[in-house]
Formats: C-alpha cells, structure tokens, sequence
C-alpha cells in the first residue's frame, strides 16, 4: 500500500524482500511493518545464555555479513567470533587501554587480525557514518547512547545488547519509503 503497510487482504503475488509495497497473499487484518518487528522483538528479543558464542548471537540477529561492531569488546573472544564469514568485517571498541592490547594479541594468536580489528572507544560518538553498521552488539549498555547506536545501524539493522537475563535483539526500521535499491547513491 502506499503507506508502506501490508495489505494481507489482496491475491496479488508476493515480491521480493524489500520493494516497497510487497503484498502477501494471505487473507486478515492489515499488518504493518513496525507491528512485524515489535512483535518478533518480543517473540525472539532475548536469548537465554549471558555467555553466547558469536555465531548463536549471529543466527539470533539473522546477520551473514556487512560490518559488525561490538561494543565492550573485552579480551576480544567474542569479537573474534562475530566474524561468520569473508564478506563480514568486525570492528571491536574496547573501552580500557588494558582490553585494547589484550584483545589484539588476541586477534593475533587466531590469525584473524586485520577483518577483525579492534580500536579504544574515545568520547560519546562512534567512529562510523550515519546507517553504515548491519549489527552492533552491545556488552557494555550505557558506555555508549541508545541514539548514537541507531545513528550508525543501517535500517533493518540489529542491536545485540547484553541484559542480566541474556541478549536482548531489536533492529532498525526501515523507512517506509525506501525501496529495495541497496546503494547510497541513486
């Protein structure tokens, strides 16, 4: 529809993810996008463990690639494991000098140095565009705004952020008149 809201009551052929107005030929109540993602924010927001490997925290936020940030990067183990392929760059923010060179030698030992890096937090801003990040997990809330997460996340993209209970997942919208065209410029 033109609103960017899906019309469940037309028997018209789905289309491919991200066209704007995609229609599911399905019979019901109109739907729309931001019910979809509150609803499976709910449905899935919170995995069980504190401890999740990179690659469970990588199928929770349903992300194979792009640039992965993680906040709070600690000795760098996790930092390390966020790298699900080649087509994925990681980016750690330690937030102690200390992690910094831990979480390099680290990077080191595995091989991995150079897809994934690590650099030291400095300041409230982070180091990235505007919509640029496909994932930011957060192991450390509070060391940087909610805002300033959702000013680098790309729409659609998802916020890992670590609670007493485990990972709590959410994600960017997307807005409702952005079409399926991926490139900046167009």
């Amino acid at each position: 529809t033109e609103n960017g809201a899906w019309n469940w009551e037309s028997d018209q052929q789905p289309v491919t993810c991200g066209q704007q107005n995609g229609v599911l030929p399905m019979s019901g109540p109109r739907i729309t996008l931001p019910l979809i993602l509150t609803l499976a924010t709910l449905c899935c927001g919170v995995t069980g463990s504190q401890d999740a490997s990179g690659n469970a925290l990588l199928q929770q936020a349903r992300v194979a690639g792009g640039l992965i940030v993680h906040i709070g990067c600690g000795d760098g183990q996790l930092t390390a494991d966020l790298r699900p392929n080649e087509s994925a760059l990681v980016h750690g923010l330690a937030l102690d000098p200390r992690d910094l060179v831990r979480a390099r030698e680290q990077l080191k030992s595995l091989g991995l140095y150079g897809p994934v890096s690590i650099g030291l937090l400095e300041g409230e801003r982070l180091p990235y565009a505007d919509g640029l990040v496909n994932l930011v997990v957060n192991s450390a809330p509070g060391a940087v705004a909610d805002t300033e997460i959702q000013r680098v996340l790309a729409p659609g993209g998802s916020l890992l952020t670590k609670t007493a209970d485990g990972w709590a997942l959410s994600r960017k919208p997307v807005p409702a008149d952005t079409d399926g065209w991926q490139h900046a410029l167009h």
